[in-house]
C-alpha cells in the first residue's frame, strides 16, 4: 500500500514457498519503507486522534486488516493486498494528516523520502522481469499459433486469465494442478484428459498456490524429459506430442 508491488519482495517470489527468507533477502528495502512510512504514519494518527477521528481510521484500516488476516490464516482465501483495498483512503488520509502536522523540514524530509521508495519502484516496475506480471497473453498467443488440429490445450493454476487471452482453435479446458500432490493420481488424471488426443500443450500460470514445491514441472521432466518446454514471464508451457500421448495412455504410473 505504501510503495506499490515492485519494491521488496516480488509477489512470485512471496508465493513460492519461503516467503519469511524472501523478506529477509529484501530487508533493506523494507526497512527503508519503515523508516520513512512509520514515523510519518505515527505522527498522523496522533494528529487524528487529536481531532477526535482516531477510531474511525481503526474502523477503517484495523478491521479489514483483522478480517483478511483472519480468513487467511484458516486457509479460506490466499491473503492478497488488494483484498485491502477499502483501507487505502483511511491510509492516505492518515498520512496526509502526518504532513499537516509535521514542521516544514521533516515533512520536506518525508516528502523526499516517498519519492526516492517510489521511484525505486518505478524502475523496478520498467526494468526488472521479475516484478513483471505474468505473461499470460505472450503464452496463450504462442500456444494459439503453434497448436495442430487433434491436440488439446490444459490450463493449470490461474487459468481465468489465460482462457481469456487464448484465442486458439484447439479445445482449453482447465485442469487442477492440485493433482501434482500425487504424482500416481497426476498421470491417471492426466491419461484421462488427454485420452485420444494427437498432442497436447500444458499451460502453467501461477502454480505456487497448489504446487508450491513444483511437483508438476519435476514430474513432466522426469516423465518427458524430451518434451518441448518454453518459458514465458511467470508461465511455462509444455508440449507434449502425439508419441507422448499415446505413451501416456499406455503405461500409466502406480
Amino acid at each position: 500500500m505504501a510503495v506499490g508491488y515492485t519494491l521488496g519482495p516480488p509477489l512470485r517470489a512471496l508465493r513460492a514457498g519461503d516467503p519469511a527468507g524472501e523478506m529477509w533477502r529484501h530487508w533493506r528495502e523494507v526497512a527503508a519503507v519503515v523508516a520513512v512510512f512509520a514515523p510519518l504514519g505515527l505522527l498522523g494518527l496522533a494528529a487524528l486522534k487529536r481531532r477526535g477521528r482516531l477510531i474511525d481510521a481503526t474502523l477503517w484500516m484495523a478491521v479489514p486488516a483483522m478480517l483478511v488476516s483472519y480468513f487467511a490464516l484458516r486457509n479460506v482465501k490466499v491473503f492478497h493486498p488488494r483484498y485491502l483495498a477499502v483501507a487505502m483512503p483511511a491510509f492516505l488520509l492518515v498520512l496526509a494528516a502526518g504532513f499537516a502536522d509535521a514542521r516544514r523540514r521533516w515533512a520536506a524530509t518525508f516528502a523526499l523520502g516517498i519519492a526516492a521508495l517510489w521511484g525505486l519502484s518505478l524502475v523496478h516496475h520498467f526494468t526488472v522481469p521479475a516484478y513483471g506480471k505474468e505473461d499470460s497473453r505472450g503464452a496463450a498467443r504462442w500456444v494459439a499459433a503453434r497448436g495442430r488440429a487433434g491436440e488439446r490445450v490444459l490450463l493449470l493454476g490461474a487459468t481465468e486469465v489465460v482462457f481469456h487471452y487464448y484465442r486458439g482453435p484447439l479445445r482449453a479446458e482447465e485442469f487442477w494442478l492440485g493433482f501434482a500432490s500425487d504424482p500416481a493420481r497426476l498421470e491417471r488424471e492426466l491419461a484421462a484428459a488427454l485420452a485420444g488426443a494427437g498432442g497436447a500443450w500444458l499451460i502453467l500460470s501461477r502454480g505456487e498456490d497448489l504446487d508450491p514445491g513444483d511437483a508438476l514441472g519435476a514430474y513432466l521432466a522426469r516423465r518427458f524429459p524430451d518434451a518441448e518446454r518454453s518459458v514465458f514471464e511467470g508461465v511455462r508451457v509444455w508440449h507434449l506430442d502425439g508419441q507422448d500421448v499415446a505413451r501416456l495412455e499406455a503405461a500409466p504410473a502406480h
